[in-house]
């Protein structure tokens, strides 16, 4: 016999299942040099820029292969004696590797980040 009380515990259980099952966490990486970043699926990496002197970091960056999801960029919320940073967001979306090149507009200076993106596990 389902009782009000067992049918709340299930319903319960499935939602706390379903919340599980599509946490989203999150890798936030900074600086102003080229680096490798390694994510699961479903994981937003923020990646913040900086520069000292003219210019800021074209938006949207290049990507090279639809494996990260460009969600936008912010100023961050720090500031350095250099002047404001931006934050770019991503989101992973299917394993393989991309290429992010972020351009510089006033100065020629590229940063170029790999993101290295794990399947689902087996």
């Amino acid at each position: 016999m389902i009782t009000a009380r067992t049918a709340g515990f299930a319903a319960l259980a499935a939602a706390l299942a379903g919340c599980s099952s599509s946490k989203i966490t999150q890798i936030a990486v900074a600086g102003g040099r080229s680096r490798t970043i390694d994510a699961q699926m479903h994981v937003e990496i923020d990646i913040t820029l900086g520069t000292v002197g003219p210019g800021s970091y074209a938006s949207p960056p290049a990507i090279s292969a639809p494996v990260v999801n460009y969600l936008g960029v912010e100023e961050a919320t720090t500031n350095t004696p250099g002047g404001p940073e931006q934050k770019f967001r991503f989101m992973t979306i299917a394993p393989g590797k991309a290429i992010i090149d972020f351009v510089n507009t006033a100065q020629s200076l590229t940063v170029e980040d790999t993101v290295v993106v794990q399947g689902p596990a087996t």
